[in-house]
């Protein structure tokens, strides 16, 4: 490393010289104060943990959702609360200690554990019953689904357009994780490698630049004015990953795939799509229809943490190659639909003729 890059640490801490950022300040250290889980203490105050799926608070069906800036406050509260409170309790693997409700089995719900977690089937059957909507979701990536609700990892917010990794590479965990084609680009199979590179190129501003062997999850980065920095260090598991700071104010999280949702389908006219919402968020343009953000904060607030960031697919682009999992009004009923001839299909007889986007 560049010694112009670095100083000397603190007097007394046994640890790696303070590496300069992009506008020629220095890294402030965090007091090495380590929580069960390893890692650095949370620069926010720590708050209560957030809800698990055994726990939450579920409303009754028919049930209305309240005012607007309520819900709008409760579903802030879920989100800040994954983000702010720090470690909890490990997630169990996603077939362990899985309690099927009376209308599923257990080997019915892992059959669909190529779209989404088996047990969190049950919760968007029910979302689909308690709102009277078809409830579309495209195919997560499967190797992202084991970091969801742990400790140190989120979802992809709307403004993180980068690629999740298909693979992990040598004894590089990366698969399922958002991760650099630059520098691991054998983590990326097939066509994806390419628009893993094309999406990385067009946003790299977004990156906090560190120097070459630096791991961000042991420094305080406050003032960095950057929503990302990339783990930088080959010897930790996740090199070459990208890690959510928010401008140093945030205990760093590695990035893994969200729920895109591809729509919701009111059951009372499905055929027709309503004019979505059009507005901004985080500098960028977003749509979504009318049952999103109630459908958004019931569905957070029955996971116990945030995996649904943005509006349905079908508001802002037509249909193309996708898969995605179906979800009927009647709370019991899953369809996959494997390609665009399939979507096609059900959006002509399922859904009344309804018609997605025409362009983006």
């Amino acid at each position: 490393m560049n010694s112009s890059n670095c100083i000397s640490s603190p007097q007394g801490m046994d640890s790696a010289a303070r590496p300069a950022l992009e506008d020629g300040t220095l890294a402030r250290w965090q007091s090495p104060q380590p929580d069960v889980t390893g890692s650095s203490t949370p620069l926010a105050d720590r708050g209560p943990p957030p809800r698990r799926e055994d726990d939450a608070v579920k409303e009754p069906a028919g049930t209305e959702m309240g005012n607007p800036w309520e819900m709008l406050a409760s579903h802030l509260r879920v989100v800040l609360g994954s983000i702010l409170a720090g470690p909890w309790p490990e997630s169990p693997p996603f077939w362990a200690e899985t309690t099927a409700p009376k209308e599923f089995s257990i080997d019915e719900i892992n059959q669909y554990d190529d779209y989404i977690r088996p047990n969190h089937v049950p919760l968007f059957a029910a979302a689909a019953k308690q709102f009277q909507v078809y409830v579309l979701v495209r195919k997560t990536n499967k190797a992202s689904l084991e970091y969801m609700g742990r400790p140190g990892y989120t979802g992809k917010r709307l403004d993180c357009k980068w690629k999740t990794a298909n693979r992990d590479v040598g004894f590089h965990r990366l698969a399922g994780l958002v991760a650099s084609p630059e520098i691991q680009p054998q983590a990326f199979v097939g066509a994806k490698l390419e628009s893993a590179w094309r999406e990385w190129r067009q946003h790299q501003e977004m990156i906090l630049k560190l120097p070459a062997g630096t791991d961000p999850t042991g420094l305080d980065l406050r003032g960095s004015h950057k929503p990302y920095a990339l783990q930088l260090n080959p010897r930790h598991q996740h090199y070459g990953c990208v890690v959510w700071i928010e401008e140093g104010i945030l205990q760093p999280r590695y990035i893994h795939a969200d729920y895109d949702l591809y729509a919701l389908v009111p059951a009372a006219n499905p055929g027709q799509r309503a004019a979505p919402r059009q507005d901004e968020m985080l500098g960028i343009a977003h749509s979504a229809g009318p049952q999103w953000f109630s459908f958004m904060h019931w569905m957070d607030q029955q996971l116990g943490f945030p995996m649904i960031f943005h509006g349905e697919q079908e508001h802002f682009l037509p249909h193309v190659e996708d898969e995605v999992i179906a979800f009927f009004p009647d709370g019991k009923t899953i369809r996959l639909l494997e390609g665009k001839a399939a979507i096609e299909k059900f959006y002509a007889v399922t859904l009344g003729g309804r018609q997605p986007a025409k362009t983006r």
